[in-house]
C-alpha cells in the first residue's frame, strides 16, 4: 500500500512537471555545469531584451531583428551544450530549464527525486519481504512435517507408557511379600574383616596333596606290575 501511494505521487508529480524522475535528476546535473549556466544567463538576458525591443518597436526594426538573432543563437548554444552533456532527446526538454531562477520548480524537482528514491526503496523492501516470506514458507513446511512426526512419536510413547504401567501394576499385584515369612533382620554391629585366615589351612592342604600323590603312585605301580603279581599268585597256589 505504501509503495502504491508513492507510485501514484511520483506519476502525478512527473505528469505535472512534464519530466520523468530520470530527467529531473539530469536537470540537477545540468545545472552544475558552469558553461550551461552561463548560456542560460545569456538566454534569459536575450529573451528579456527581445521582449523589451519588441514591445517598443515593430518586428522589422533593426534592434528587434538583432535581438531576435541573438536570442536564437543563445537558444541553439544552450541546446547544443545540453545535448553534449545529456543527449539530443533529453536536451529538447531540459535545455531551457533554469532551476536557479525558479526556486519553486527546483523544490518540486527535488520532491520528485526524493519520492522516486523512496519508491525504489519500497521496491527493494518488497523484494526482501518476498524472499523472506518464501524462506519462511519453506521452514513452515519443514516444521509442519516435523510436528506431524513428533505427534506420532508422542502417541507411540503414550501407548508404550500405558503398556508398561499396566505390566508393572500386574507384577506388583502378584509379587509376594517376602517379609511376611522372613522378618527384617537388623544388624546390631557393623561386620568387620577377620584378623587372620581360618580356612583353608595350608598344612592340611599340603599333607592332603602329598597323601594323594602317594596313593596315586602306589596305584600306578600296582597296575604296572599287575601281570607279574598275578603270575606269582598262581605259582604259589600250585
Amino acid at each position: 500500500a505504501e509503495r502504491n501511494q508513492q507510485q501514484n505521487f511520483v506519476n502525478q508529480l512527473s505528469f505535472d512537471l512534464g519530466v520523468s524522475p530520470s530527467l529531473a535528476g539530469q536537470a540537477f546535473a545540468l545545472q552544475t555545469d558552469t558553461q550551461f549556466k552561463s548560456l542560460l544567463k545569456e538566454l534569459d538576458y536575450s529573451a528579456q531584451q527581445y521582449s523589451e525591443y519588441r514591445s517598443t518597436w515593430g518586428r522589422n526594426h533593426p534592434k528587434v531583428k538583432a535581438s531576435e538573432k541573438r536570442l536564437d543563437f543563445a537558444r541553439q548554444a544552450t541546446f547544443d551544450r545540453s545535448a553534449t552533456l545529456l543527449g539530443g532527446v533529453n536536451a529538447k526538454v531540459l535545455h531551457t530549464v533554469n532551476l536557479e531562477s525558479s526556486p519553486d520548480r527546483s523544490r518540486l524537482f527535488s520532491q520528485l527525486l526524493d519520492a522516486y528514491a523512496s519508491l525504489k526503496g519500497s521496491d527493494a523492501r518488497i523484494r526482501e519481504l518476498e524472499a523472506s516470506a518464501s524462506l519462511l514458507d519453506d521452514k513452515l513446511r519443514i516444521l509442519a512435517r516435523e510436528s506431524k512426526e513428533l505427534q506420532e512419536l508422542k502417541r507411540e510413547y503414550d501407548l508404550a507408557e500405558a503398556v508398561y504401567t499396566s505390566a508393572a501394576a500386574r507384577l506388583q499385584a502378584g509379587k509376594a511379600d517376602v517379609f511376611a515369612s522372613y522378618p527384617v533382620i537388623q544388624l546390631l554391629t557393623t561386620p568387620n574383616s577377620p584378623i587372620q585366615q581360618k580356612s583353608p589351612n595350608t598344612l592340611i592342604a599340603v599333607a592332603g596333596a602329598l597323601a594323594g600323590c602317594f596313593f596315586v603312585t602306589i596305584a600306578l605301580l600296582i597296575i604296572w606290575q599287575r601281570a607279574y603279581l598275578i603270575n606269582r599268585l598262581l605259582q604259589q597256589k600250585d
